[in-house]
């Protein structure tokens, strides 16, 4: 079994209300738990080896998404780096 730990030291977001942030941070845990639970990502988690750091891509403009898909994609970014 895999164990893999996500510490996120800095997550800069420009233009998301305060208020939002509950539904944002639901959003980024279950979408990453969803992404990085499947076999396929465990396996592929392992081959890439341990890395004390990863780079995620930036994400679209945080206007034109509300705080919950905001999340998920923040949460897709992070995992396709963890996978890489």
């Amino acid at each position: 079994m895999t164990h893999l730990v996500i510490h996120v030291d800095r997550l800069i977001l420009k233009g998301v209300d305060r208020a939002d942030a509950g539904a944002f941070t639901k959003a980024i845990q279950s979408e990453l738990a969803q992404r990085l639970a499947s076999p396929q990502a465990a396996s592929e988690i392992s081959a890439a080896g341990q890395r004390r750091r990863i780079r995620a891509d930036q994400v679209g403009r945080p206007q034109a998404l509300g705080p919950a898909a905001l999340g998920r994609a923040v949460a897709g970014s992070i995992a396709r780096g963890v996978r890489k």
